[in-house]
């Protein structure tokens, strides 16, 4: 029983949402999150009667990283078509 209640973490339930804060170049991720089956903050590592496990995310399969490094580029392309309009733009005002 207590080798179920430790692997039994918050941050393996599916009713644990962890906070983030905003870092110079990412997202950060604390060791705190929301659990909305207690509706109150907890700490990653607690655990709790009200656990639900996660089911595995697939969110970040080759596939997935394939199509959102394609859409990246695809949004850095048109990024450098708009400068270069905003640029031609400023030249053609300078005249």
């Amino acid at each position: 029983m207590e080798e179920e209640k430790t692997s039994n973490k918050c941050f393996k339930c599916q009713k644990y949402n962890a906070f983030y804060t905003k870092g110079i170049k990412e997202f950060n991720k604390t060791k705190c999150g929301w659990c909305s089956g207690k509706r109150e903050i907890v700490n990653c590592q607690d655990s709790c009667e009200k656990y639900e496990q996660r089911c595995k995310s697939y969110m970040y399969s080759p596939g997935a990283k394939r199509c959102l490094n394609s859409l990246l580029t695809e949004i850095s392309e048109v990024r450098k078509i708009l400068e270069a309009e905003n640029e031609e733009n400023k030249e053609m005002q300078n005249l």
